[in-house]
C-alpha cells in the first residue's frame, strides 16, 4: 500500500490481473452471491439468446476491481465505489485492473482523493469503468 500522504494526481495503482475464468468459477460465486441465473451456466441457454457461451457475472468482474483498489490503498478510507458495465466478460478471457488519482481536492484539514478505475482484457476491450474515493 502507498502512503496517502504522498499521493499525487497522476498515480496509478498496480494493476492486477485477473487470470482466466472457468466455469467452476462462476459456480463458486453463484454459492456466494446466489445468482443462478441461467446465462452464467448453461450454454444452451446463452447460444438461445444470441451468445456464443455463457458469459461470467458482472459483479465477480467487479469484486475482482474492488480487490486491487483495497490491496493497494487503505480501505478504510474508502467512502464511494462505482461502476459502470460496458461489455460482457465470457469465459477465458485474461482480464486486467488498473486504476489512477485523477483529482485531489482540500477539505478542511481532510485530503478528497479520486481514483478513475478500469478492466480491460488483453484487446484492450473495456469491461468496467469505475470511480473510487478516499477521505483521509
Amino acid at each position: 500500500m502507498f502512503d496517502m500522504s504522498n499521493i499525487f494526481v497522476g498515480y496509478e495503482i498496480p494493476e492486477v490481473v485477473i487470470e482466466p475464468l472457468q466455469q467452476q468459477d462462476l459456480i463458486k460465486y453463484a454459492k456466494v452471491s446466489g445468482d443462478y441465473n441461467p446465462i452464467h451456466f448453461d450454454k444452451n441457454f446463452a447460444n438461445n439468446i444470441g451468445l456464443d457461451n455463457v458469459i461470467v457475472h458482472g459483479m465477480l468482474i467487479m469484486a475482482h476491481l474492488g480487490k486491487s483498489i483495497a490491496n493497494s490503498i487503505t480501505i478504510s478510507y474508502l467512502k464511494h465505489f462505482s461502476v459502470q458495465f460496458s461489455s460482457i466478460t465470457t469465459l477465458g478471457e485474461k482480464l486486467i485492473c488498473s486504476g489512477q488519482v485523477v483529482k485531489i481536492e482540500k477539505d478542511k484539514e481532510k485530503k478528497i482523493i479520486t481514483l478513475n478505475l478500469k478492466v480491460l482484457n488483453l484487446s484492450n476491450d473495456v469491461k468496467i469503468l469505475g470511480k473510487a474515493i478516499f477521505i483521509t
